[in-house]
């Protein structure tokens, strides 16, 4: 079951689903009418928004008289960001965690995938937290939420990568900088005004520098930037 299975990460997730099992049964959600690519059934009009979204994931999979579900990879992200996170509310972050973590919960409960899978990133380091304002909170309580119960929840935290949420973050970021809104974002600005690159590569390249900084100690290969292949790889190994 992967839930939201049309993103970028969903194709890479369901494309390395296919490689590890090719005769597995792959069902996926939707929040419009289209079919999934690569997956086997699609479960439509899925909003993480409202509150009985899982319910109905779960009576659509019994209709489909899906057996047992093997897995449960779940994508969707979302919460205030383009701040400090400092700056984040309490109500903020309780919004990020409606979306992102308590329906996954739920979702766990009525379908009882024998594991579930979700993806964070380095969301501690620097530039993630000078800009990924309550998503910040949301992600870390979901990694604590993973290591508490590390035989039902495995997270895979993995590296920036070009993708429409990043560039939407960037671009709010961007705004912000140029307004010199928080003492962060105008420290980015006079950090980024004097590269003359544009604004989402200079975003990418600072962060990436800091991944580099922060994580080349753990492997003796080569430091690179995250790719779909990464992602593929990091489904299988969970």
């Amino acid at each position: 079951l992967v839930i939201g299975g049309s993103s970028f990460s969903g194709q890479a997730t369901i494309a390395g689903l296919r490689e590890l099992s090719p005769e597995a049964r792959i069902i996926s959600t939707s929040s419009g009418e289209r079919d999934t690519q690569g997956a086997d059934q699609t479960i439509y009009g899925i909003d993480l928004a409202d509150a009985g979204a899982p319910a109905k994931v779960a009576a659509d999979l019994k209709a489909m008289g899906a057996p047992a579900i093997k897995a449960m990879i779940y994508i969707p992200a979302r919460g205030e960001v383009g701040l400090p996170a400092r700056l984040a509310t309490k109500e903020q972050v309780e919004a990020g965690a409606d979306y992102c973590i308590r329906p996954m919960l739920e979702l766990m409960r009525l379908a009882r995938p024998e594991l579930t899978i979700w993806f964070s990133g380095f969301i501690t380091m620097a530039p993630l937290l000078e800009c990924y304002g309550a998503m910040s909170f949301v992600k870390i309580a979901g990694e604590a939420l993973s290591l508490r119960h590390a035989d039902r929840i495995k997270v895979i935290r993995i590296g920036m990568f070009p993708s429409n949420s990043v560039r939407g973050i960037a671009l709010l970021v961007q705004r912000n900088a140029m307004r010199r809104v928080y003492p962060e974002f105008a420290r980015m600005y006079d950090e980024w005004k004097p590269t003359g690159k544009r604004f989402i590569d200079y975003f990418y390249e600072k962060n990436y520098r800091h991944e580099e900084e922060t994580y080349r100690h753990v492997s003796n290969e080569p430091f690179r930037p995250t790719e779909a292949g990464d992602i593929k790889a990091g489904i299988q190994r969970a």
